[in-house]
Parts: structure tokens; C-alpha cells; sequence
């Protein structure tokens, strides 16, 4: 026990320097807790460090293969840069602090705004092969696509913003933080890269193209061509796709338990096994009697936490319980063997008197001095939210059927029921988040392509990549709990842009070409070309925390890749083929679509 104004930091670092001065080959000292836990939490954010670096090194390499020259490589990445410098400005500024999750800020933030840096550059090079004046190109590239870039950024800023709905700090902080990086690149490229690109010279005979867009045409072709030919087979591969991943939805499960996020690399993960096997059952789950003074020592109340810990103790995963009944027991045993064998006395006098005869300083973590207020325990075997959900709903159970009549009846916490309650408020917090998210991103679609059925078109791949999300989740026996949830909500906001980019060049060139054929080729091998390669920077940007200590990173390194692969596959084959079979009037702008 440490007095509540110690911090764990200093909990952490008082016990190991204290327990490294025993510990020896044939003596192994096994510690945890949550001070140990958040010193280990420090330790794997200062890592992140690292991870930035190589998240850093991932994208500059995907850069100079999509460009192949230095501009290509320093102006994208000058704009992630200083938007993660921004954000972390941002952080400083308003006091949020760094946690595990925080330290995945500068991460999501310099691949977001790298992505939306290529695609302006990648514009602005098409324009200077065409016009060959570096400012006639600049002029044109951004009034083109310089609409784009800022409705594409408000849309991934503002679902990264309604994480703050969510009412919780850690998500609020971490949410605000990657939006004001996502507001602070657009801020960026329409100023100061504008003036770069500027000032910055282009060789004449420059193409802006290096190995992997050329090699990235040896996939937008066929892709063309299967799209071009062939759009109904093209929606019934993404109708079976679908339907497979909702076959997995029934082993979904929203369940969090925070042993899988406790990386056994880490000395805290090592120890805490240690733990687990010799003193199982510590998870916590605490209710609160509450009465008029003294009424915690009448027989209703001891009946009442005596069925609270029976209830409990028939579930298998709940050890052991305790209450203030127990000890009235044991002393009842003591004093009176023969008659305790009944169980305890129903006569007010005579526990009264136990409350007299067994009085004690462990009195003082069940009861209050006036007996007004009682705790009862209950210890679970692991910090699972279904062992608590299943206990809590025992308890409700009796309590329905045995209600107390003057003493009121609350489960007041624990490590169970908080890990419980944290999961669901995250998990429907994070739902409705996803709604919002898709809500905004088609009104800001919407307003961009002037066409609510624009606007649908746009959703169209999040929903996608959303259903297909979901449906690795269930088949990989991820679940959709505190960090599912948001992985899923960080995806939809990373993944806004590539609809938007991509029907928005197609309207451009179909408007110039009045020819639909040549106007998706064009969009295929221009603004195609530059979703894959953002698509593949942002993935490989991720991938590089899978090795992290921390499981919520690992997943995140994972899953964000998989989704960025679907986010811009749907965008390049399943949102054209949809165009070729219903001809929207956002599209075509005549009388012969139909909307």
C-alpha cells in the first residue's frame, strides 16, 4: 500500500531499485501492479521513438521509388514533418500528456499528411509535363486538386476529432492530437509547399516517375482493363467478398482482455504470468451496501452479503470473496463452535455483540465508523470482461429475486467492472463514431461533388473496408473491444481521401474528354497510380509497429495496411465499375445518366 500522492512512476522506480539488489541467478522476484504496469507502459512509449524512425525511413523509401528524384522525396515528407511537429506543438501546448497511446500520434500524422503531400505533387508533375512552366503548373495543380486536398483533409481531421465524443481522456487526447496534425498539413500544402514548389526548379526533362510507379502500371492496367470489361463481375467479386467476411460475424466478439495487450517480451508480461500461476484470482469486483447509520450490523444486512458472496462464489471463475460477514463468522466459530456450524445468528443483539467481540483494523476495508456503508468482494480468475459481465449479471439476478428492502445495493467498482465499463463506453462510443465519421465524410463529399449521391459513392469503399475490417477481425479471433474498436475508427479516418481523389479526376477528365473510356484510363494511370503508391506508404509506414511491445501497435501494424490495400483497391475497381453500370449524373452531367 503507498499513500495516494505517490506517483507510480516513483512506486516503479522505488520497488525495482529495491527488488534488483535480491534478485539473483537462484532467486527470481516476480513484480507487478498497476505502478509496475505504468512504469512498463513509459518504457514501451519512449520505444516509439524508434518506431517513428522507421515509419520515417518507410515512407522516404516509398517516396524516392514513386518519384525518383529528390523533390519528390523532400517536399511530402517536409510536410509530414513539420505536421507532426505541429501536433506535437498542439500536445505541448494544451497539456496532453504521453501515454502509450499518444505516442502513436506522430505515426498516424507523417503518414496521413505524406499521403496527401504525394498526391499534390504528383499532380503538379503531370501539369509541368503538360504546360512546362513551373508556375503555370503550380497555378493549375492546385486550383485542380488543391479543393480536393483540403475537403480530403477536413474529412480524415474531423473523424479523428469525434473521437473526443467518446468522453474519455485517453481517446480525446489522442483523437485532437492527430486531427490538429491532419488540419495542420492542409494548412501546410496550401502554403508553404505551394511557395516550395515554387521556388524549387524541375528539370524539363523530368517525368516525376520512378521505378515503382512504373512498376505500379503493371497493376493499374489489368485492373483497367477488368473494370473497363468486365464491371458486373467486378461488383459480384466485392458482393462475395462481403458476404464472406459477414459469414465470420457471429464469432465476433466486443470481450477485452487486457492479458492478450501484456507482451510477454516485456519484464512486466514475464512477471505478471509468474503471478498469475501462484496467486490466481486478483481481479477485483467490489459492491457497495449502503443504509442508515448502523444498519451495516443488522441481520438483513449480513443475510444480504452473505447471498452477494454465495451468488458469486457459484460462478467457476470467481476464487474467493470477502466480506465483513466472513469475519463475523470466523468469530462466531471461535466463541460459539457447535451453534456457528448453523450458520450465523439471525438476533440483532447477538451479532451486536460479534461486531463487539471481533472488532479489529480490518474492520476498516469492509465498513464505515458509522456502519452505514459496506464493501463486499468478489476476486475473478482474469481480467475479462465476460467473467464480469457473467458475475454482474448474477448479482442482478439475485438481486431481483431477493431485493433488499432499506439498504441500497450498487456495484461500486474493482478491476473488473471498471475494464468492463471502459470496454462497452469505448466500444458504443466508438460505433457511433464510425457513424459520425461516415456522416461527415458524405456531407463533405457530398458538398465537394455538389450530389448526395456523390457523397455515397465516397462511403462506399470506407463501407467496404469497414465490412472487410470486421470480417479479418472475426476470422483472425481479434476481438472488437477497447482497441478493435478504435483500430477500426483510425481506418475509416485514414482510408477518406482515395474516393474522393479519385471521382473527383474522373468527373475532371470526363468533362474534358466526353468520352468515358478515355476518361478512366487517364484517372487510372494518373490519380490511380498515386492512391497506390499513398496506399502503399501508409501501410508500410504502419507495419513497422507490428514488433512493438505493445499489442494494441501490433494489431494497429497489421490492420491498418490490410485496410489501406482494400480502402484503394475498392477505390480503383469497385467505384468505376459502379460508374460504367449506373452512369451518375455527378459523373456525366447529362440528361442520359441517371442518378
Amino acid at each position: 500500500d503507498f499513500y495516494d500522492d505517490t506517483g507510480e512512476a516513483a512506486i516503479a522506480v522505488a520497488i525495482e531499485t529495491m527488488v534488483a539488489e535480491y534478485r539473483s541467478p537462484d532467486l527470481r522476484i516476480a513484480v507487478t501492479g498497476q505502478p509496475i504496469f505504468e512504469g512498463t507502459e513509459d518504457l514501451m512509449m519512449r520505444r516509439q521513438g524508434l518506431y517513428f524512425l522507421g515509419t520515417v525511413v518507410a515512407i522516404l523509401f516509398v517516396l524516392y521509388l514513386a518519384f525518383g528524384q529528390l523533390q519528390g522525396v523532400v517536399i511530402p515528407s517536409a510536410t509530414a514533418l513539420l505536421s507532426t511537429a505541429w501536433a506535437m506543438g498542439f500536445m505541448g501546448h494544451t497539456g496532453i500528456p504521453l501515454s502509450t497511446w499518444t505516442a502513436a500520434v506522430p505515426l498516424i500524422v507523417v503518414t496521413v499528411a505524406a499521403g496527401h503531400s504525394a498526391q499534390m505533387l504528383k499532380r503538379y508533375y503531370e501539369d509541368f509535363r503538360r504546360l512546362g512552366r513551373r508556375e503555370a503548373a503550380v497555378i493549375e495543380s492546385t486550383s485542380r486538386i488543391g479543393i480536393v486536398m483540403m475537403a480530403a483533409g477536413a474529412t480524415a481531421g474531423s473523424g479523428f476529432a469525434a473521437l473526443a465524443t467518446l468522453g474519455i481522456p485517453t481517446f480525446t487526447h489522442f483523437g485532437s492530437a492527430v486531427a490538429s496534425g491532419i488540419f495542420g498539413a492542409v494548412v501546410f500544402e496550401m502554403t508553404f509547399m505551394i511557395a516550395l514548389r515554387a521556388l524549387w526548379p524541375v528539370r524539363r526533362d523530368t517525368d516525376g516517375e520512378g521505378p515503382l510507379s512504373e512498376g505500379l502500371g503493371h497493376v493499374i492496367r489489368p485492373l483497367h482493363a477488368i473494370v473497363a470489361r468486365h464491371p458486373r463481375v467486378v461488383v459480384a467479386i466485392f458482393g462475395v467478398v462481403a458476404l464472406a467476411a459477414a459469414a465470420g460475424y457471429p464469432r465476433l466478439t466486443t470481450e477485452f482482455i487486457q492479458r492478450q495487450y501484456l507482451a510477454e517480451s516485456t519484464q512486466f508480461g514475464r512477471d505478471t504470468i509468474v503471478v498469475e500461476r501462484h496467486f490466481p484470482s486478483t481481479t477485483t469486483l467490489t459492491i457497495l451496501l449502503e443504509g442508515e447509520p448502523g444498519s451495516m450490523k443488522s441481520p438483513a444486512a449480513i443475510r444480504l452479503m452473505r447471498g452477494l458472496t454465495d451468488t458469486m462464489a457459484e460462478d467457476p471463475d470467481v476464487g474467493r470473496t470477502s466480506s465483513i460477514a466472513d469475519i463475523i463468522q470466523r468469530t462466531y466459530e471461535v466463541f460459539v463452535p457447535e451453534e456457528a456450524a448453523g450458520g450465523l445468528p439471525d438476533d440483532t443483539r447477538l451479532i451486536a455483540q460479534l461486531f463487539f467481540l471481533g472488532h479489529s483494523p480490518a474492520f476498516e476495508r469492509y465498513l464505515d465508523r458509522a456502519y452505514s456503508r459496506a464493501v463486499v468482494r468478489g476476486f475473478l480468475s482474469r481480467e475479462d470482461s465476460s467473467v464480469t459481465r457473467r458475475v454482474m449479471n448474477r448479482i442482478e439476478s439475485y438481486l431481483e429475486q431477493n431485493p433488499p428492502n432499506t439498504i441500497q445495493v450498487s456495484v461500486a467498482g474493482g478491476v473488473g467492472p471498471r475494464l468492463l465499463a471502459l470496454n462497452e463506453h469505448t466500444v458504443r462510443g466508438k460505433t457511433l463514431n464510425i457513424a459520425v465519421v461516415l456522416v461527415v465524410i458524405l456531407a463533405i463529399a457530398s458538398a465537394l461533388l455538389r450530389t448526395l449521391l456523390g457523397g455515397a459513392y465516397v462511403v462506399a469503399p470506407l463501407v467496404m473496408a469497414l465490412v472487410v475490417n470486421l470480417g479479418l477481425f472475426s476470422w483472425l479471433g481479434v476481438a472488437f473491444d477497447i482497441v478493435g474498436a478504435t483500430i477500426a475508427a483510425i481506418n475509416v479516418g485514414i482510408g477518406a481521401d482515395y474516393a474522393i481523389y479519385f471521382l473527383y479526376r474522373l468527373r475532371e477528365e470526363y468533362r474534358s474528354t466526353a468520352e468515358i473510356e478515355t476518361a478512366l484510363a487517364t484517372t487510372m494511370e494518373t490519380s490511380g497510380r498515386a492512391i497506390l503508391f499513398v496506399a502503399l506508404a501508409v501501410g508500410a509506414g504502419f507495419a513497422v509497429t507490428i514488433p512493438s511491445d505493445f499489442h494494441g501497435l501490433q494489431l494497429m501494424g497489421m490492420f491498418v495496411p490490410a485496410t489501406m490495400i482494400v480502402s484503394c483497391l475498392t477505390a480503383l475497381t469497385l467505384l468505376p465499375s459502379l460508374v460504367l453500370l449506373l452512369r451518375p449524373r455527378f459523373i456525366f452531367d447529362s440528361d442520359e445518366g441517371r442518378s
